[in-house]
């Protein structure tokens, strides 16, 4: 009896621990803006191949220009996403001055529509950490805000903290990042495949029925 006691306190006591662990937990969803908020997330995972490269970026040249490099990674098996599905982080970096001239205050990611996601920037956090994080109303944008009323922009010469945004999909492709201040610069990022709309399953259904047809008459011949 006082080992069954002992037993069920422990799995209590790891059932509370597990929440505690979640409680900061900040999913998002359609139209929604919430506050940015730090995680020690990911805690660990596999670093898909192609991914985790500082790419550069640059907008238009003018009085207000500014460039830099966004390193995008996509991690499997991250024990942190309680989602289950792929993790996705993004780092900013401003260049230094004489060769950007302005600070950068917002990016935007692509391609999370139908997905679950969770939301934050990892801690400690090394850079500026995001004011608010919002997702729009088709719910495939993701974007991050940094605010002088809150951390602050990403200075010149500055970088932003680690980005994470954790999903439930499992396959990832090429896409495009917008980083923005006045200006827009494009650039190279990856985001969930998006899932296949049901015409298109009934679709590809219809068309595996009709290669199976045409080898069979083909046997039969």
């Amino acid at each position: 009896m006082l080992r069954a006691r002992v037993v069920s306190r422990l799995i209590l006591v790891l059932v509370v621990c597990v929440l505690c662990a979640r409680s900061y937990a900040a999913p998002i969803v359609a139209n929604q803006t919430i506050a940015g908020v730090g995680e020690p997330d990911p805690t660990g995972g596999v670093v898909q191949a192609g991914t985790g490269v500082a790419v550069p970026f640059a907008s238009p040249a003018g009085p207000g220009s500014f460039s830099g490099t966004l390193t995008t990674t996509v991690i499997s098996g991250d024990p942190s996403n309680a989602l289950g599905g792929l993790t996705f982080t993004y780092r900013i970096t401003n260049d230094g001055p004489g060769i950007s001239l302005s600070a950068i205050e917002r990016m935007t990611n692509l391609n999370f529509t139908g997905f679950l996601t969770d939301v934050s920037f990892q801690t400690p956090a090394a850079g500026v950490a995001p004011t608010s994080v919002d997702r729009d109303a088709s719910s495939s944008t993701v974007g991050w805000s940094f605010s002088p009323l809150g951390s602050g922009v990403i200075p010149i010469g500055g970088s932003s903290a680690r980005l994470v945004i954790q999903t439930n999909a499992p396959a990832f492709v090429p896409i495009t990042a917008n980083i923005i201040d006045g200006s827009i610069a494009v650039a190279p990022s990856f985001g969930p495949a998006a899932i296949p709309e049901p015409a298109s399953l009934a679709l590809l259904g219809m068309s595996m029925l009709s290669v199976g047809a045409l080898r069979r008459n083909r046997r039969r011949q």
